[in-house]
């Protein structure tokens, strides 16, 4: 009776699948998250993370990551990125350009593929 227009359909998959790579990117996000705030402790200083021994079982390229990032500044970077994904979800929800979506899409791929090669 009722038939379902295919663009409609097609915006419908496109609006599934971004919100899948939306979920995942949040949970990434996440876990990042939960691994800063264990890292500090109240005695910390602001840049620094909490001591993790040498049988803490890191990869290199996580001490390598320890080094480098300040729990604080992985917080941030956490936020903003989260701020940034949530923006750019709301944004392809009110337009319905198929340039727009694409666009979308290809940000939040690269942004995947980013946390990937970073866990």
């Amino acid at each position: 009776m009722f038939e379902q227009h295919p663009v409609m359909l097609a915006s419908v998959d496109i609006h599934a699948e971004r919100s899948a790579q939306v979920r995942g990117l949040l949970e990434a996000l996440s876990r990042r998250e939960v691994l800063a705030l264990a890292a500090t402790t109240p005695l910390a200083s602001r840049f620094r993370w909490a001591s993790l021994g040498p049988d803490a079982g890191l990869t290199e390229a996580q001490e390598d990551f320890v080094d480098y990032w300040s729990p604080t500044r992985v917080l941030a970077e956490c936020q903003a990125k989260r701020e940034l994904i949530c923006a750019l979800d709301e944004w392809a929800l009110t337009t319905e350009s198929p340039n727009a979506q694409e666009f979308v899409g290809r940000l939040l791929t690269s942004m995947i593929g980013h946390h990937v090669d970073d866990n």
